[in-house]
């Protein structure tokens, strides 16, 4: 899938007879020491709206990752992961700027959020399929 902003390297993560599937999209940047602590408030922030799903900072290297898992109750169809997949790679990719815009510009986490609403919002509608015409 082509990103318009970053590139992100996805890991899917079972348990031989576990229940749980971990997917965690790894974010490229990883957050310098001083900034972690305006990286943590944008991503608090930015969880708060977020369902199934979760944005994560390593305070020892500075890594982001947003990680959902996900219980499984048999084999999940491909259009299902597809789905998964897809909406990890715009999650990150649509806040990338923001979070930037955070790490390197020291833009405030609250004003940086409403950034990255705006533009995962354009993403979501640059990779919604056309609505099917009518016959």
């Amino acid at each position: 899938m082509s990103l318009t902003h970053c590139r992100c390297n996805l890991v899917f993560h079972h348990e031989p007879g576990s229940d749980e599937l971990t997917l965690l999209a790894l974010h490229p940047a990883n957050v310098p020491a001083d900034r972690c602590s305006a990286v943590a408030e944008f991503l608090t922030r930015l969880n708060w709206n977020l369902h199934g799903q979760r944005f994560l900072l390593d305070w020892t290297d500075g890594e982001v990752r947003l990680r959902r898992d996900v219980w499984l109750l048999g084999m999940p169809e491909s259009k299902t992961v597809a789905f998964w997949f897809q909406s990890a790679c715009v999650l990150v990719d649509g806040f990338h700027p923001a979070l930037m815009n955070v790490i390197y510009r020291g833009m405030p986490p609250v004003q940086a959020l409403e950034q990255g609403e705006a533009e995962f919002q354009s993403l979501i509608k640059a990779h919604e399929p056309d609505e099917p015409d009518e016959v």
